[in-house]
């Protein structure tokens, strides 16, 4: 469709956690207490970044191995 536009989508107030969310591509995304800098920069972090690629890239914040999940799992299952 030529000349189609995409809405911003919203930042709004979670009622029951009290957190800010956005949902992008049918997706909550909790950007932390709602009103704080910190999640007005999320916010605006995550729309850019997924009207500038089409998606959100996510960073993991840890690679383990399966050797090291499995002593995790077992030193809080015992």
């Amino acid at each position: 469709m030529p000349g189609r536009t995409r809405r911003i989508p919203g930042y709004r107030l979670h009622r029951a956690t009290g957190q800010a969310v956005v949902t992008l591509a049918r997706k909550d995304h909790y950007l932390g207490r709602h009103g704080t800098p910190a999640s007005y920069e999320k916010y605006t972090r995550l729309t850019n970044e997924f009207f500038a690629n089409g998606s959100i890239t996510v960073v993991r914040r840890q690679e383990l191995t399966v050797a090291e999940l499995a002593s995790a799992f077992l030193a809080h299952a015992g």
